[in-house]
């Protein structure tokens, strides 16, 4: 239970991060403001201090291990990239 719970907070990290990220970039580069940009920039800094401070040592071994029961996507018999 507990690898499940630290894959979706994991998932949703990188997510939140991302999200910063693409702020940061569109301050940057659409509205041509560095003072936004540094701030989305400082923001997920923060966001990841915080989530290295809040989560175990052996967070990311525990957040990306698959369990036995993760079986591979198998491919669509009928689309084309199949045939």
């Amino acid at each position: 239970m507990e690898r499940r719970i630290y894959r979706i907070i994991d998932a949703d990290f990188n997510r939140a991060r991302e999200a910063l990220r693409t702020i940061e970039e569109f301050c940057r580069f659409v509205l041509d403001d560095p003072a936004l940009s540094a701030r989305a920039k400082q923001m997920r800094h923060h966001l990841c201090a915080q989530i290295t401070a809040w989560t175990p040592k052996n967070f990311s071994s525990i957040a990306t291990a698959k369990p036995m029961s993760d079986a591979p996507c198998r491919s669509n018999p009928h689309s084309s990239a199949a045939a």
